[in-house]
């Protein structure tokens, strides 16, 4: 094997800070992984509120009598109407 030409050394403040921002990058990385799983969490905590949402609504639809697919809403005093 040859041996590796030397071009000289770096300067001492430049290989720190050359370190420095290296390490500072791979805990960045380690962080974005760390809020992927969170933002993963979140989401599949949205799914199964709107699951559960919808689940209720329809438990309602069916005790007042609401046939399936017709468009209704909740008005803000709690009285379901036809539409959307």
């Amino acid at each position: 094997m040859d041996t590796p030409k030397i071009y000289g050394k770096v300067r001492d403040h430049v290989s720190a800070r050359v370190f420095e921002m290296r390490s500072r990058t791979s805990a960045m990385i380690v962080e974005v992984g760390q809020l992927e799983l969170r933002k993963a969490t979140l989401l599949a905590e949205i799914q199964a509120l709107e699951a559960d949402a919808g689940a209720m609504l329809a438990a309602e639809a069916t005790r007042m009598g609401i046939p399936d697919g017709q468009p209704w809403q909740i008005l803000p005093n709690g009285v379901a109407v036809e539409g959307e």
